[in-house]
């Protein structure tokens, strides 16, 4: 079973999207998180360690990811770690890779505004802008006439529909009329812009000691 990690820390290098083999996304991205420690002789909290981690995204969260973060960003990542020893040209190392899950801003060091994606399917079947609302507006402008009572000579209002016929429920026992088959509700999806503010300074938050 693969070791579940959750990492913070500042993206080191710009994120790069290819595509591989199968045909979708991968996006990779160094990460530099950085240890914080307690120091008790100066009362103070002081940086650590460094820990470096190769970042590893495929499809749809690669492509969002590319399309949402840069290098300097502060971010917080979930995934799975995978640690693999290597050699070349007579050096040895540790290759360090979080394979991601999530992937977001670390709102501590300041804010970013959310852009749901729309399916494929969903933005196909979509209304749009012009076409059909000038056919709704010409619908409810038939309904708003239809509505309209006929008068009688004396200006009273004649039962039953605006040619005079009776509608709706019949007092002898008559059918009502079918509702409209077309009847529909449109739901209406939220828009927005991802923040594209950048944090060109990396100032610590303040901490306490427990």
């Amino acid at each position: 079973m693969p070791d579940t990690i959750f990492a913070a820390g500042i993206v080191g290098t710009p994120p790069e999207l290819d595509i591989v083999g199968n045909g979708f996304a991968r996006l990779t991205f160094r990460l530099a998180s950085i240890q914080r420690k307690y120091n008790r002789t100066t009362s103070a909290w002081e940086n650590g360690e460094t820990n470096w981690y190769t970042v590893v995204a495929f499809r749809r969260l690669a492509e969002h990811a590319r399309d949402s973060i840069s290098k300097s960003d502060r971010v917080v990542v979930a995934g799975r770690l995978k640690v693999a020893n290597w050699e070349k040209e007579g050096k040895h190392g540790t290759a360090v890779e979080i394979v991601a899950d999530a992937i977001g801003h670390d709102l501590t060091f300041g804010t970013s505004q959310f852009r749901k994606d729309v399916a494929p399917s969903a933005a196909a079947s979509a209304p749009s802008a012009d076409g059909n609302a000038a056919a709704d507006h010409g619908q409810l402008d038939e309904e708003d006439q239809s509505s309209t009572p006929s008068v009688d000579g004396d200006g009273w209002a004649l039962p039953g529909g605006p040619d005079g016929s009776s509608g709706g429920a019949m007092a002898d026992g008559g059918t009502a009329a079918e509702p409209d088959a077309n009847a529909h509700e449109r739901n209406e999806r939220p828009t927005g812009s991802i923040g594209e503010e950048q944090l060109s300074g990396f100032a610590e938050p303040v901490e306490t000691p427990f």
